[in-house]
């Protein structure tokens, strides 16, 4: 029997919608748990695991938090990661910050940090 409960709670945890994470396990074939035998269920909470502990290039995400942070002061910490999640669902990689491996976060803390947070700081100048 399979148990949902589990899958949920690492998606409110992270910022994640079962679209998404269903279409990223699936290579874009489906985004209903229900469509998935149950190994691929199994098969998907075991690599939903990696989203319940500290996750490699915290660090990076981390940066990138503060970034949003300054430049969007007086918000919460949750509308803060729903900026910063909006902003990495349209760019190369188009997934929630939390989805992103540490190869990809170097990638995209490069263009926030350049881009964004440029364009924010040169148009406090003016």
């Amino acid at each position: 029997m399979r148990s949902y409960k589990e899958f949920y709670a690492i998606c409110n945890k992270n910022g994640f919608t079962k679209e998404e994470v269903v279409l990223q396990f699936t290579d874009q074939r489906t985004n209903s748990l229900t469509a998935l035998n149950d190994d691929e269920f199994r098969r998907l909470m075991v690599w939903m695991q990696q989203f319940n502990k500290i996750p490699p290039g915290n660090e990076i995400r981390r940066k990138m938090f503060m970034i949003t942070k300054q430049m969007y002061a007086g918000k919460t910490n949750k509308e803060l990661a729903q900026i910063l999640d909006g902003w990495c669902r349209k760019q190369k990689y188009k997934k929630p910050l939390m989805l992103h491996n540490v190869a990809e976060l170097g990638v995209i803390c490069t263009i926030y940090e350049d881009k964004v947070l440029g364009d924010f700081l040169t148009n406090l100048n003016k």
